[in-house]
């Protein structure tokens, strides 16, 4: 059987997903995934695993006995199979990631030795990055993000003792190693272990905002990080009615995670970018 794998999702694409997956699979005990697989969206599709345990258990014959207690064994090991094949390393935990909660509640059914990590960023920046990326609108943008991070602390709050943890991108941008180490602690990962030179060498993958020498689309290509990049906080330079319409959608939201809201949010604090 391989190492418990790691999965990293997000409620929407622009959320930091490759932030926090460099960090994590540097650790000496961590690999990526199977390479070309970028993300691997086997949650998004968790749902034919599902429906085929389901199946399958409405196939045996009702005489031979009770089968509930197997279609949960059946489910875990569908899930245990697709991570095998994720695997690159089986005593390495495999890293892998997915900007998307669909089949959320499914989770720890298909995959219950995982640990996961659910990665929430400001909406407002997630909005600004993507309607600079993929063309969203700021109502399409406020409500998704609403609904997705919702979905998010629903989910959270009713996993009482499943490893589960929620991560602010601010927060591993503001002071990576301190976040880092607390993620690290979650993950029954040796903190003693990680090189923390390697910090200064994550790069930046698909910013919308640097987009690498002599380059003008916006790319995944591996950048280096260039001195004073801040990606947070850009959502600031938005005029006060966008502010406004984001928070008259998705305020409630902002405020469980911790984010300043209000008229008085607008301008940035000495340093912010």
């Amino acid at each position: 059987m391989v190492a418990p794998p790691i999965f990293i999702l997000s409620g929407l694409p622009r959320s930091g997903t490759n932030f926090l997956w460099e960090l994590v699979r540097r650790h000496p005990r961590c690999a990526s995934a199977r390479p070309p697989i970028w993300e691997d969206y086997f949650l998004k599709n968790a749902g034919l695993l599902n429906r085929f345990a389901s199946e399958v258990q409405g196939s045996w014959d009702p005489v031979w006995g009770s089968t509930d207690h197997l279609r949960p064994q059946l489910l875990a090991k569908l899930g245990d199979a697709v991570v095998d094949f994720l695997s690159i390393d089986p005593h390495r935990r495999a890293v892998t990631k997915s900007p998307t909660v669909a089949n959320l509640e499914l989770f720890f059914d298909v995959f219950p030795r995982a640990h996961l990590l659910l990665l929430v960023r400001d909406g407002r920046d997630v909005a600004a990055s993507g309607m600079r990326t993929f063309g969203w609108t700021l109502e399409e943008s406020a409500s998704s993000w609403s609904s997705t991070t919702k979905r998010i602390l629903d989910f959270v709050d009713n996993s009482t003792g499943r490893s589960v943890r929620v991560v602010r991108f601010e927060d591993l941008v503001v002071d990576t190693e301190s976040a880092l180490m607390d993620v690290l602690s979650f993950l029954d990962l040796p903190a003693d272990t990680y090189d923390l030179d390697l910090l200064d060498e994550i790069p930046v993958r698909g910013s919308s905002a640097y987009l690498g020498p002599g380059r003008s689309d916006i790319n995944w290509e591996v950048q280096s990080r260039p001195r004073g990049f801040s990606p947070i906080g850009r959502w600031r330079s938005w005029r006060a009615s966008d502010i406004e319409t984001f928070e008259a959608i998705a305020g409630e939201q902002l405020g469980d995670l911790g984010y300043e809201t209000g008229p008085d949010v607008r301008f940035p604090a000495e340093g912010v970018g």
